[in-house]
């Protein structure tokens, strides 16, 4: 069984934690779910 890992980048605002999450989504391949207080969506 293949293991699931979850990166969660928390942090105030801009601060740069979209350039980050850009960043390891490109080099590790995966998709970004971006999240604030109201609404949820995925790039």
């Amino acid at each position: 069984m293949s293991k699931i890992y979850l990166i969660n980048i928390c942090g105030p605002t801009a601060v740069g934690k979209t350039g980050v999450a850009l960043y390891w989504a490109e080099k590790l391949g995966c998709p970004i779910l971006s999240t604030d207080s109201r609404q949820c969506y995925k790039e």
